[in-house]
């Protein structure tokens, strides 16, 4: 299970983070950072609740899901947990080539589950608010369309497009 946990939060960074980068005024305007403000926050308040942002996590989640139920049978088969590991290896390791190379520590270009486990592990026991936590600048439980906007200065020098990291 904590394979899959860290896969999902792979995952996650994956599909997340490019959406998280683009866009010119959050919930305004074009690109995706416009796109994924406004999806996150449901009662369109202009604010990312906590809770608005764990749903938009569980939705995620659902939809990576399905992107490997290949006979859509709302489980993953073996085969299936073995494609999204496969695919999942391939976005790590595209996304942070060193990151990857440090927790490959047999240096075979692959993660063994042993390896998998203790990325884990050590992002588990890291002190690093999570990525919400992060975002609320001023600490009121909410994200707003300025602290959005500004988590580009967040992130500089993070990823080419200076994204938080997770």
């Amino acid at each position: 299970m904590r394979l899959t946990s860290l896969l999902a939060a792979v995952a996650f960074v994956a599909v997340a983070l490019p959406s998280l980068s683009a866009g010119d005024e959050p919930g305004k305007g074009k690109g995706k950072g416009a796109e994924t403000f406004a999806k996150l926050d449901a009662d369109k308040d202009g604010r990312i609740t906590k809770a608005e942002w764990d749903a938009g996590k569980a939705m995620r989640k659902n939809a990576e899901e399905d992107r490997f139920d290949s006979d859509k049978d709302g489980d993953l088969s073996k085969a299936e947990k073995e494609a999204r590991r496969t695919a999942h290896q391939a976005e790590f390791k595209a996304k942070h080539p060193e990151a990857f190379a440090k927790a490959d520590t047999n240096g075979d270009g692959s993660l063994s589950k042993e390896e998998a486990k203790a990325v884990h592990e050590a992002r588990k026991n890291d002190d690093k608010p999570d990525m919400f936590t992060r975002l609320d600048a001023d600490k009121d439980g909410t994200v707003t369309r300025e602290e959005w906007q500004s988590r580009k200065d967040h992130g500089k020098g993070h990823g080419k497009d200076d994204q938080p990291k997770p």
